[in-house]
């Protein structure tokens, strides 16, 4: 396939999967990333038409991220750190869905090339979407899984986070820099995390007391000799398989949302892919936001998780 037509059948959701184009895209690489980029600053620009009734689905820069991530394109790190980090949470979620929360990090750490300025700018962005800074947060990790950042310079930065340079109040961040720190072996910082508990600055219903106490337990070398293991601590190598999982995934609670539970054994994949279903009624709060149980989890990973 031309670049044009790949770049071409990659715009807009045709509720057909675009698996050839996908994999033109990998065969040639050179010829698509300025578009792929472009893709990215489009959707900003024009993030005011996604929730528009009746607009054709641009998704464009949702199949450039992964892509992107796949051919380790360093140049994307600036058009993407803009996006996520000027963008509303509302626009975000008309946006990207759950990607902020699902695939976010492994997009950072994966465009990083071991270049995490980007990165720190984005956890410090005090207006941009907590949960983007939480995923900034969290890809400094998956870097160190990567061989891309030794857990020394990490827990370098997170000292200086947990000592001054972040706003002490509780917060998405607060949430996701224990969760980091824990997952990298909390010893160094064991007695900053106390601190910002008894500050309740975190939820232990995101990351507990216990949690942090079982990771100290163990050694350094234990810690991140686990952390490539760790659901989610890996860079993005097949952005296709990727793009399959979470895109079905995605629609599949998207469906959950708008049905009882017992009616989704109904549809088959590929009426799940094809149809709109009629929604509720009645609000719901967006997936990436704060569940209203009271619980301090996301909605999605709260009371509106599929069961």
């Amino acid at each position: 396939m031309k670049p044009e037509k790949i770049l071409k059948a990659l715009e807009y959701d045709e509720r057909q999967f675009p698996r050839e184009a996908l994999a033109a895209a990998i065969g040639n690489p050179m010829a698509v990333i300025p578009g792929l980029i472009g893709f990215i600053g489009y959707a900003r620009e024009h993030a005011e038409d996604a929730a528009e009734p009746g607009a054709k689905l641009y998704i464009g820069h949702l199949y450039a991220m992964f892509l992107l991530a796949q051919f380790r394109e360093h140049a994307a790190c600036v058009t993407i750190a803009d996006f996520f980090g000027s963008l509303s949470e509302q626009a975000l979620n008309d946006l990207t869905g759950d990607l902020v929360t699902e695939q976010l990090d492994r997009i950072l750490a994966s465009i990083s090339c071991g270049d995490d300025s980007f990165i720190r700018g984005l956890v410090e962005n005090e207006s941009a979407f907590g949960w983007v800074r939480a995923a900034a947060l969290q890809s400094l990790v998956i870097m160190v899984a990567a061989g891309l950042k030794s857990r020394a310079e990490v827990i370098g930065y997170f000292t200086g986070l947990f000592k001054g340079s972040l706003r002490r109040e509780p917060s998405e961040v607060w949430c996701q820099l224990v969760a980091a720190a824990t997952d990298l072996n909390p010893g160094d910082l064991y007695n900053e995390i106390v601190k910002a508990d008894e500050e309740r600055l975190f939820k232990t219903e995101y990351i507990a007391m216990r949690e942090i106490n079982e990771e100290r337990a163990r050694s350094v070398a234990e810690s991140i000799e686990r952390l490539p293991g760790k659901k989610g601590n890996s860079l993005v190598t097949d952005a296709i398989a990727d793009l399959e999982s979470w895109s079905t995934a995605m629609r599949l609670r998207d469906l959950s949302d708008k049905l009882d539970i017992n009616d989704i054994a109904g549809f088959n994949l590929g009426e799940i892919l094809s149809h709109k279903v009629p929604g509720r009624a009645e609000p719901k709060p967006g997936r990436n936001s704060a569940c209203p149980c009271g619980s301090g989890r996301k909605y999605k990973q709260c009371c509106g998780a599929v069961k």
